[in-house]
């Protein structure tokens, strides 16, 4: 009988039972999977040495890690780029100079070479 009323409900009924409804399916699942971590896992009494924390305190701690690296390579790759821009501005503004020593005319001219006789094209 309700679901038939419910059928012929105009759509933003039916969307409010379907949020409704997903809601407390949602809650009572989680409720279901709570209790059964709860008594599946039972709790350590004996107290750890290296006692990891809570879920809040490894995640701020795995976070100071990761920042921490990151401010490390961010460091090197800054010294990098800082190296690699000196690098670049020095071969830039680098000068080269050429200088063209005059010198007798027979200086170039490859010595002990062997005589070709020269051959007329057709």
């Amino acid at each position: 009988m309700a679901l038939s009323r419910l059928q012929r409900a105009d759509d933003s009924t039916k969307r409010r039972w379907f949020l409704g409804g997903a809601a407390v399916s949602t809650v009572l699942v989680f409720s279901v999977w709570i209790g059964y971590l709860g008594t599946s896992i039972s709790p350590n009494k004996a107290p750890r040495e290296n006692d990891p924390g809570s879920f809040s305190e490894t995640f701020k701690r795995g976070m100071e890690n990761i920042a921490t690296d990151v401010g490390k390579k961010y460091e090197i790759l800054k010294k990098n780029i800082d190296a690699n821009l000196k690098l670049i501005e020095r071969t830039l503004t680098e000068t080269n100079t050429i200088s063209i020593e005059g010198g007798n005319e027979t200086s170039f001219v490859p010595a002990e070479l062997e005589n070709v006789p020269e051959t007329p094209l057709p």
